[in-house]
């Protein structure tokens, strides 16, 4: 059995290989954060690969997308559309031309839009007032609910786990799934917040497990920072989406 998931695991990281540009040193100044390949989104990219049912035909938003690496490895394994989101300018440009980088199935299935946790677009245009979010450069997909919420190791300052926790209660739809990988409290400011916030909500069934060595493996920084899955749905009587 061990065997066969190596093997599984190889084949699904060869046939899934993305082209991720690189910031040069001018480039990546005071965006270290942003533009940056952070280990939780190749542990995620990975376990998509590997488990491509996760998302093939769904619809998938990408929190905090930086380069986009998750939100790629998600179309890259065949979801129906995938909108990376950011509130970084630098951020969406590397995710826009990381996007064109990859083939046409994958630039064909994703969409690159600004997107604000503070001030999220209204989901129905009939409400929008003077003061509403919702303008132009507000991207339709944005207006909808989502199968798939994808974050990797976004919580990071104050104020940003209940942000994430109105983009679940925002986006994710009914039967949606949202997938997380984050460093375990001890390692990053405020994860411990979102964690007791999700374990505490009678309206979700949240699981939280380590990720395991095999999705790790070969990521310098993941060898000494443990990072966890978050595996979220909503209890069906208390979704509040349809």
């Amino acid at each position: 059995a061990a065997t066969e998931e190596a093997a599984t695991e190889e084949a699904a990281t060869e046939e899934a290989a993305l082209r991720l540009r690189c910031l040069s040193r001018r480039e990546t100044f005071g965006a270290e954060i942003e533009c940056k390949v952070w280990p939780a989104s190749l542990i995620l990219a990975r376990l998509l690969w590997t488990h491509p049912t996760l998302v093939r035909g769904r619809s998938v938003l990408e929190l905090g997308a930086g380069v986009g690496l998750a939100g790629l490895g998600a179309a890259r394994a065949g979801a129906s559309q995938v909108v990376l989101t950011d509130i970084n300018d630098k951020a969406l440009r590397c995710a826009r031309d990381n996007s064109a980088r990859n083939g046409e199935q994958i630039h064909a299935a994703s969409v690159v839009a600004r997107l604000d946790w503070a001030e999220p677009p209204v989901a129905d245009r009939s409400i929008a007032d003077a003061d509403s979010p919702v303008d132009d450069r507000t991207h339709p997909a944005l207006l909808g609910v989502f199968d798939v919420l994808l974050a990797a190791d976004v919580v990071n300052a104050d104020g940003l786990p209940q942000l994430v926790m109105n983009m679940l209660d925002r986006y994710l739809s009914k039967r949606g799934l949202f997938l997380m990988v984050a460093p375990r409290p001890e390692h990053r400011h405020k994860v411990d917040e979102l964690r007791a916030a999700l374990l505490a909500s009678d309206a979700m069934d949240v699981r939280v497990v380590v990720v395991p060595r095999w999705l790790s493996a070969a990521i310098e920084e993941a060898v000494d920072i443990i990072h966890e899955l978050y595996v979220v749905t909503w209890r069906v009587s208390r979704s509040p989406r349809s």
